[in-house]
């Protein structure tokens, strides 16, 4: 089966949306997704009206990540008390949300510095550990291993023991 690579711009998603609404509409839908014969007519009709012949997985996962993209936007929404203005297409909150912003510039500020001396802290204490505290037969386990994958988890165990 010989599948083009899927090429998904605005007029082609906005086909398999379509045909996908028309295909709920029609009740070809089960709880959270298309039927079995919903999807079969929405790759008939998307091959007819766009001439690219796309595999169903395509298609489906296509409309997988259009519903993940879709789930994440609203739950942004609703955490940030921030909408969406159809009539500008920007952004939309209340009034009181921009008198803050001075105040949440700031503490984003102190809550950059504060991760990065958390960072350099931590940082020093690695570079601590790696310097001063390296007992001589892990020094040699390590020279000793013949494949990079080996040495490269042997560093990944130790990391992880040291970071408990």
């Amino acid at each position: 089966m010989n599948h083009n690579h899927a090429n998904w711009d605005e007029g082609t998603t906005k086909t398999l949306l379509d045909l996908c609404i028309a295909q709920k509409n029609q009740f070809n839908w089960s709880n959270r997704c298309l039927s079995k014969l919903g999807w079969k007519n929405v790759y008939r009709s998307f091959n007819q009206q766009t001439g690219l012949h796309l595999g169903s997985k395509q298609l489906q996962n296509k409309l997988n990540a259009l519903r993940r993209t879709f789930l994440s936007w609203t739950a942004l929404q609703n955490q940030s008390s921030l909408g969406h203005d159809t009539q500008t297409g920007g952004v939309a909150a209340d009034p009181t949300y921009w008198e803050d912003d001075e105040a949440r510039s700031g503490s984003l500020e102190q809550y950059i510095r504060d991760l990065s001396e958390s960072v350099a802290k931590r940082s020093q204490k690695c570079a601590d550990h790696a310097q001063g505290e390296m007992n001589p037969d892990y020094r040699t386990t390590f020279t000793q291993m013949k494949t990079k994958e080996g040495r490269l988890n042997w560093i990944q165990f130790n990391w992880d023991m040291l970071n408990k």
